[in-house]
């Protein structure tokens, strides 16, 4: 079991008597986090230690351009990084200690996002939005301990790799079927396809990859998506709200690179929450449970013969929100 924290923080101000409004977010969109048991069955067979962080900061500025249409931007600067560990077991009958190898490092990329809301009636409105890519270059560090006795290598050298941040495109819809019913339903498309490769460079000690993972250039072969999502809140008194929801999303990892610090399978996320407001101020609480499908994984379909078998996987997530309104 691992437990992460995923900070967000949030202003806006209203310009214009509300007619424009300008804001900045500090939010963790990505994230991935994995360890195995070291001397498990997968040591030295692929990674058993893997980490992503991420943090976006998003200054952003909003219009109405009419009493029914309002459009607004936003850039997105992203901080990544990445770190991955992975035994190296010495050749049978060579006597000698496995080997420790280490990748670590982060960068920054750049994005933007615009979207554009449309209350075409009294109680119906639609949204669209479309998120760029974003692709961070990442710099840091390789290191071994215990290099193989068979192999001169370096203990540290320069690590680079890019981390390749998926386009999003969304659309969503609502309509407020009474004064305290609302139901929402949305569609996105992203574009994982842009992860076809993922190439490492460590320097010096480039001719290492190919003895341990068969060369600099690693397949992904992701796949593009589409995620779909109904969900509805209902004003139960002057003070609350409660909220349900179920989204369907995909897994774009196919069996064929599927590796196992990247547990990815399809899964229906189950969500429910409730918020209160007093004044200016509001909490909102949250939580979901997603169903996962078990990813099964024969030798027939990935070629690292070593990771074949069935991985169980059971996604929690809970959260808490303030507000406060000046």
């Amino acid at each position: 079991m691992a437990l992460a924290i995923l900070p967000a923080i949030y202003g806006t101000m209203p310009l214009d008597e509300g007619r424009a409004v300008v804001g900045v977010g500090l939010t963790t969109p990505y994230g991935q986090s994995m360890e195995w048991y070291r001397g498990g069955i997968l040591d030295g067979a692929a990674p058993d230690f893997a980490e992503m962080k991420t943090a976006n900061i998003a200054p952003s500025f909003g219009v109405k351009l009419s009493d029914s249409v309002s459009i607004g931007a936003g850039l997105n600067v992203m901080w990544a990084s990445l770190e991955f560990k992975q035994s190296l077991l010495p050749p049978p009958g060579v006597p000698a200690p496995s080997s420790r190898i280490g990748f670590e490092g982060d960068g920054y990329g750049v994005g933007g996002t615009i979207g554009l809301v449309w209350q075409f009636t009294e109680n119906q409105r639609l949204g669209v939005s479309y998120r760029t890519a974003a692709d961070v270059t990442v710099e840091g560090d390789f290191t071994i301990a215990n290099p193989p006795p068979t192999m001169p290598v370096a203990p540290k050298s320069d690590f680079e790799t890019e981390i390749k941040f998926p386009a999003v495109a969304a659309l969503g819809y609502g309509i407020q079927v009474s004064d305290t019913l609302r139901l929402e339903a949305d569609v996105e498309w992203i574009e994982h396809s842009q992860n076809d490769v993922m190439s490492l460079d460590i320097g010096v000690n480039n001719p290492l990859l190919a003895m341990v993972l068969g060369g600099s250039d690693l397949p992904q072969n992701w796949d593009d998506t589409w995620t779909f999502g109904l969900g509805a809140d209902w004003a139960c008194d002057e003070d609350w709200v409660l909220r349900a929801g179920c989204t369907w999303l995909p897994t774009p990892v196919p069996d064929s690179t599927f590796i196992p610090v990247l547990t990815e399978g399809d899964k229906y996320v189950l969500g429910v929450g409730a918020g209160y407001q007093s004044g200016a101020h509001k909490i909102d609480v949250a939580y979901s449970y997603s169903i996962t499908e078990d990813r099964e994984i024969s030798p027939a379909e990935n070629p690292n013969v070593a990771i074949a078998g069935t991985y169980e996987m059971e996604p929690h997530l809970a959260s808490v929100t303030y507000g406060y309104q000046f």
